[in-house]
């Protein structure tokens, strides 16, 4: 979640909301093992939910995309910041 406001004594004039279930929600169920291919499908469907950005990637993530995974973390980036065009992927 981010804080943002645009008036600097009001810190918290504005709320807004960042998804982490990419980044964070495969950790314990899957064990980071998400492959690119599965994210996909719901990448349009979490553009249309409201968010203000998708956190997708922590560093461990790219250890395991490259080593164990064989997929490319940069194309992971492009291709669900392509399927939710609104959103800025973080």
């Amino acid at each position: 979640m981010l804080l943002r406001s645009n008036d600097p004594k009001d810190d918290m004039n504005e709320v807004r909301f960042v998804d982490t279930t990419l980044r964070d929600g495969q950790q314990s169920l899957w064990a980071l093992s998400m492959k690119t291919g599965m994210m996909l499908p719901v990448a349009e469907q979490m553009d249309r939910a409201g968010f203000d950005a998708i956190e997708l990637m922590a560093s461990s993530h790219f250890k395991k995309c490259v080593r164990e995974l064989k997929d490319d973390p940069w194309e992971r980036i492009r291709l669900v910041a392509r399927g939710s065009k609104k959103l800025p992927c973080e």
